[in-house]
C-alpha cells in the first residue's frame, strides 16, 4: 500500500510556537598529549563559570488532544513521532494511534499476555516488557524478535536511550 503523506499535511506552526524550546548542546572536549598544569591554564585562560540555560515553563500545561484507546486500563505510552504514539494497556494488544485518535496499526504481544511497559527506540522500532515470560521483546515491521528473556526476575518498566541501550526495571 502506498501512503503519500504530503496530503494530509497540516502546519501545526501555531499550536507550537508558544510550546518551551528544546536544546541539545553539545560541550567541546580538550584533547592533548601533554600533561595538564591547571594552574597555568588557569592563568592564560581564566575559568569557565557554568553553563545556565533557561527557558519559560508555561504557567498552565495545555491539552493538545484526547484520545480514547478503548482499553480498561492504561499502562503505557511512548512516542513514535511529534504525531504518532505507541500504546499498551491490559490487553494483549499493543496499538499505534495519531494525535486525531485515528487507530494506524495493532499489533499482538508474541506470547499473547499483556505487555507492562513500552519504549519506541531511536530508529523507531517499538520494544516491550513480558513479565509473565520474563522477556525483552522487538517489534521491527512485522515480526516481533525476544531480545532478552530473564531468569531469576521480571521486567516491567523500560527505557530506550539516545545510543539505543535498553534500561530496564524489575
Amino acid at each position: 500500500m502506498v501512503y503519500n503523506t504530503r496530503t494530509k499535511y497540516t502546519s501545526r506552526t501555531e499550536e507550537f510556537r508558544s510550546l518551551p524550546a528544546q536544546f541539545q548542546e553539545t560541550l567541546p572536549t580538550l584533547i592533548t598529549s601533554q600533561e595538564i598544569n591547571r594552574e597555568q591554564i588557569h592563568q592564560q585562560i581564566g575559568s569557565l563559570s557554568k553553563l545556565d540555560i533557561t527557558y519559560p515553563l508555561p504557567d498552565e500545561p495545555r491539552i493538545l488532544t484526547d484520545i480514547q484507546t478503548e482499553y480498561r486500563d492504561l499502562y503505557s505510552i511512548s512516542c513514535l513521532s511529534d504525531s504518532e504514539l505507541w500504546t499498551c494497556g491490559r490487553d494483549k494488544i499493543m496499538k499505534l494511534y495519531n494525535l486525531q485518535g485515528e487507530l494506524l496499526r495493532s499489533i499482538q504481544t508474541k506470547s499473547g499476555n499483556w505487555p507492562d511497559d513500552i519504549a519506541v527506540t531511536r530508529s523507531g522500532d517499538l520494544v516491550y516488557t513480558d513479565p509473565k515470560d520474563s522477556s525483552i521483546n522487538l517489534v521491527r515491521g512485522t515480526k516481533i524478535q525476544t531480545l532478552i528473556t530473564l531468569r531469576s526476575w521480571r521486567p516491567f518498566h523500560l527505557c530506550t536511550t539516545s545510543s539505543e541501550d535498553l534500561l530496564i526495571i524489575k
